[in-house]
């Protein structure tokens, strides 16, 4: 088991079913961002991610402040 500080790339994670996960608004910039925001990088790497999240059938959860945010930007 891995401890709470260890840092994990998102590229080696392995997401499993029914896995609770918030997103910032950060996150949901890369993503869906505007396109001043856009870095290819870290798109094709968060957008993996999302694929393998989505697959695994993790539960995504966000509220209204990440909302407002991402509107509001």
């Amino acid at each position: 088991m891995r401890s709470m500080s260890e840092i994990i790339s998102i590229d080696d994670y392995e997401f499993k079913s029914g896995e609770a996960l918030f997103f910032d608004t950060n996150i949901w910039f890369v993503m869906y961002g505007p396109q001043t925001y856009n870095k290819p990088a870290y798109q094709n790497k968060y957008s993996s991610a999302y694929r393998r999240i989505l697959e695994a059938k993790c539960e995504i959860f966000i509220n209204i402040l990440v909302v407002s945010e991402f509107i509001n930007t």
